[in-house]
C-alpha cells in the first residue's frame, strides 16, 4: 500500500494484466520531491523528519520481506506495525538495546525527535479517513501496552501522547487471562479479523511488557469492480500449473509501467492518494525479480509510471499470515 499523489498525464493502451503473483503491503509514505503534502503535522515536526522516518520504514520494509520471503510462502506483513512497536521499545531502550534497534529498524532520528514524528506520521496516514453513504476508507491504528511491572510515569505518559497507546495492567492476571484480555483487544480493534494473536504459553518466563500494535483498514475502490464480470478465470500457480480462481474485472484508467522482468500496476482507493501497487514479475522470473526487489526498484517504478486506460483482471484472495518475528529478527541480527 503506497500512499501517494495519483494525477499524471494519460496516455490510452489496451493492457491486459493477468495478476496476482506478488504482493507486499508497506508504508511508502513520500517521496523526496514530494515534502509539501506532508506539512502542517504539528509544528513541533518537520517535513524532514516526516521524510526521514519514511524513508527509513520503507528501508525496513524491504529488510523484513527479504528475510521472511523463502519461509513463509503467501505473506501478509505490516512492517510498519512492527516499526511502531519498536519504537515504543525504543523509547525505553539503553545501550546496546538501543543500538541495535536503531540500526535493525533504520530510526536515524534523535529519540526526542523520533516519537513525535511518529505520532504526526501516524495522524497523517489517520487523515484520509472518510465516510459516504455508499463508499469509504476507513484506517484505524491502535497501539497498547501490557504491563507485568511497574514503569515511569514519563514512559507512559510518552506512550499516550505520541503513540495514543493504552496502558493496561496485568501483573494479576493468569497466563490465560491475560492472553484473553489482550486477544479481545485486538479483536476489538481488527472488527474480529485477527483473533487468538496469543496464548497463555506467550506468557512463560519473565517478561516486563508487552507492545501490541493493531491495524485495521477497510476501503471501496476508487473503480469499483462489477460484480456481475467476477468469474472464474485461468490463474497460473509458480510451479507453472493452470487453475481456475474467481477474477475481478474492470477496464478503467490506471497507472502501468513495464519494467525489466516485471509489470506494475497501481490501483487507487477512493481517498485518491492512497493505492494498491501490485508487482507482477515475468513468467519463470519470480526468483530473480524477488531477489532484487528493493525500495530502489519501487522509486524507479514510481518515477516511470503513466496512467493508461487498462482491461484489469484481478484474482480475490484471501489468506492468513502467522510468523515467527522473533526468529526473523534474531536472524536479522537484532539480538534482544
Amino acid at each position: 500500500m503506497k500512499a501517494r499523489q495519483v494525477s499524471r498525464n494519460i496516455s490510452t493502451s489496451i493492457v491486459n494484466l493477468t495478476f496476482l503473483i506478488l504482493i507486499t503491503i508497506f508504508i511508502a509514505g513520500c517521496k523526496a520531491d514530494e515534502p509539501e503534502k506532508w506539512a502542517g503535522a504539528s509544528p513541533k515536526i518537520t517535513d524532514k523528519a516526516i521524510l526521514e522516518l519514511a524513508d527509513g520504514c520503507n528501508e525496513f520494509s524491504f529488510d523484513i520481506y527479504q528475510a521472511m520471503k523463502d519461509e513463509y510462502g503467501n505473506l501478509c506483513v505490516s512492517p510498519y506495525s512492527i516499526s511502531v512497536g519498536f519504537a515504543m521499545a525504543y523509547a525505553g531502550a539503553t545501550g546496546d538495546t538501543e543500538t541495535q534497534i536503531a540500526e535493525k529498524l533504520h530510526f536515524t532520528l534523535p529519540q526526542e525527535t523520533l516519537h513525535e514524528t511518529y505520532h504526526g506520521l501516524n495522524q497523517l496516514l489517520l487523515g484520509r479517513n472518510m465516510k459516504a453513504s455508499r463508499k469509504h476508507f476507513i484506517l484505524n491504528m491502535a497501539n497498547s501496552v501490557w504491563l507485568f511491572c511497574d514503569v515511569l510515569p514519563e514512559y507512559a505518559n510518552l506512550m499516550d501522547e505520541c503513540y495514543d497507546s493504552e496502558v493496561h495492567d496485568i501483573r494479576n492476571k493468569t497466563p490465560g487471562a491475560a492472553a484473553d484480555a489482550i486477544n479481545r483487544w485486538v479483536s476489538s480493534k481488527t472488527k474480529g479479523k485477527i483473533e487468538n494473536i496469543v496464548t497463555p504459553s506467550s506468557f512463560k518466563g519473565a517478561r516486563v511488557l508487552n507492545l501490541v500494535n493493531a491495524v485495521y483498514m477497510d476501503a471501496s475502490w476508487f473503480y469499483t469492480f462489477d460484480e456481475r464480470e467476477t468469474r472464474e478465470r485461468d490463474f497460473i500457480l509458480l510451479n507453472g500449473d493452470w487453475i481456475q480462481t474467481p477474477t475481478m474485472f474492470a477496464k478503467e484508467n490506471y497507472g502501468y509501467m513495464r519494467g525489466e522482468e516485471y509489470k506494475a500496476a497501481e490501483i487507487p482507493y477512493i481517498s485518491g492518494d492512497v493505492t494498491m501497487v501490485i508487482f507482477l514479475p515475468d513468467r519463470d522470473r519470480f526468483e530473480e525479480f524477488e531477489a532484487k526487489f528493493d525500495m530502489d526498484l519501487v522509486d524507479e517504478t514510481f518515477e516511470n509510471i503513466s496512467i493508461h486506460e487498462m482491461e484489469l483482471y484481478l484474482p480475490k484472495f484471501e489468506f492468513d499470515s502467522r510468523v515467527d518475528l522473533r526468529k526473523t529478527l534474531t536472524e536479522m541480527g537484532l539480538t534482544l
